[in-house]
């Protein structure tokens, strides 16, 4: 079995800039593409026009999330390279909402807070600030036996555990309230952040007529996907595989979990809908055509600069 996995992209950087926690360089995206020889990876029309096809020769760049730096920086350095790339999206951006994850990307990463660590630390404050001592006990005993995203090691003991709680302890809506409260003491407009995070209907038009291939990343990217009702889930898919076809004019055939989440009634779902493919986020070899790998970008860096 070919162990080439695809890389997974989400926000970049210009050259010499901080960016946001995890964002690629403009250069660093040039390592990584062109690393191992120009054939590393396939051209995405074969995500697009077959069903559930043996992959283990195939290697994809793909980006999650939507975000506008993918095209502000990554689209140009694609077309540098002539390679083409798969752009998961999720669509409740597309329709003038947002979802609070991606939007407090640079929130969290700007000179508001010390570092990152520091707005991991006022969030999970406020988040557990209605829980008595022996509950926050009980909480932080189930972390640290979860050992919760400890495969991925660029991730702080705070980020894990902020993802702990979110995913695990409060609802979607507490999660969010903890945010809008935080951004309200740090006076810090949401409306700002929210129009330099998304790519939008037109570029992602843009997008598709360039050759790349658009697919899917649920509705309003659920943390926790898989541990959602059928139902739910039927919805989160299915609304998200109406709009996107509805603007792009093509049927999507593809699916990236959002934070890596699924079970086996989503791939239920995915076949509902003829979906052919869905990708993981880690590096789990597997030849399911639901289950494809993916190394994340910043692990993948790492990698070429130790060897």
């Amino acid at each position: 079995m070919k162990k080439n996995n695809s890389i997974m992209f989400h926000d970049f950087k210009l050259d010499n800039t901080s960016g946001t926690q995890g964002a690629i360089s403009q250069n660093d995206f040039r390592k990584l593409i062109k690393t191992n020889g120009e054939n590393k990876f396939s051209n995405p029309d074969v995500i697009q026009k077959t069903k559930h096809k043996n992959l283990e020769d195939e290697s994809f760049i793909t980006f999650d999330d939507g975000l506008l730096s993918q095209y502000d920086i990554a689209l140009d350095l694609l077309s540098e390279t002539d390679k083409k790339g798969i752009f998961f999206v999720h669509s409740k951006p597309l329709i003038g909402e947002y979802d609070i994850h991606q939007v407090i990307r640079s929130f969290k990463n700007s000179s508001i807070f010390n570092n990152v660590d520091d707005f991991n630390e006022q969030l999970i404050k406020i988040l557990l600030s209605t829980f008595k001592t022996n509950e926050k006990d009980k909480i932080e005993k189930g972390y640290k036996q979860s050992a919760y995203l400890t495969e991925f090691d660029f991730y702080s003991d705070l980020d894990r555990k902020l993802r702990y709680i979110r995913d695990f302890v409060v609802s979607l809506q507490q999660y969010e309230d903890s945010v809008t409260e935080l951004l309200n003491i740090k006076k810090t407009s949401i409306s700002d952040l929210v129009k330099g995070t998304y790519i939008g209907k037109e570029k992602l038009k843009e997008i598709n007529q360039l050759g790349h291939v658009i697919a899917l990343h649920s509705h309003s990217h659920p943390t926790n996907l898989g541990s959602l009702k059928k139902e739910k889930q039927f919805k989160e898919i299915g609304h998200n595989y109406e709009i996107l076809e509805e603007i792009i004019g093509d049927k999507p055939n593809a699916i990236s979990y959002p934070s890596n989440s699924y079970n086996s009634e989503t791939i239920e779902i995915l076949e509902h809908f003829n979906i052919g493919y869905g990708f993981r986020a880690d590096d789990n070899i597997n030849l399911n055509p639901f289950e494809l790998s993916r190394v994340d970008a910043t692990i993948a860096l790492r990698d070429i600069k130790n060897n």
